[in-house]
């Protein structure tokens, strides 16, 4: 939990200090916890649910499945919520539309890990599955790019 709300707040504090500077104006944000993840604020409320269910989980003792069950809802629905329904789509196609034609924000975009905190160069270097299905790179938060990402950070 509390590595998580670390993560989430010092996240937030590296964007809100990245906005506020008038050079930034018209950039997105790449700074601090932000060079290794997309969305690292959300990576870090995602550690505090899961730590939150670990904690509870803890003093459920041999009492059945089912409260098990039951604690992992609230984090499996926050994690659905952030990654397929609302945050990350949605600020996604907001970035992509907004920086969409810049090769550099296409770079950074192709090298940086969605949500998993990751020295680029490791993700640059992962398989494609592994970026889809263990570090959450979905096709649907690149479907507002008028041309694909490639893996030479152009377009196809």
């Amino acid at each position: 939990f509390a590595l998580g709300l670390g993560a989430e707040t010092v996240a937030d504090f590296q964007k809100l200090a990245f906005k506020q500077a008038p050079e930034n104006r018209g950039q997105w944000c790449a700074v601090g916890l932000w060079r290794w993840s997309r969305h690292p604020n959300y990576f870090g409320e995602l550690l505090c649910w899961w730590g939150v269910f670990l904690t509870c989980v803890a003093g459920f003792g041999s009492s059945g499945a089912a409260p098990y069950v039951v604690a992992a809802l609230s984090p499996l629905f926050i994690h659905a919520f952030l990654l397929l329904l609302s945050g990350m789509p949605l600020l996604e196609d907001s970035a992509d539309s907004r920086y969409g034609a810049r090769e550099d924000y296409r770079l950074y975009k192709l090298e940086t890990s969605p949500i998993v905190p990751l020295p680029r160069a490791q993700y640059r270097g992962l398989p494609r599955w592994m970026k889809k299905w263990l570090l959450f790179e979905f096709d649907m938060y690149s479907r507002k790019l008028r041309e694909p990402l490639t893996a030479q950070g152009g377009s196809a």
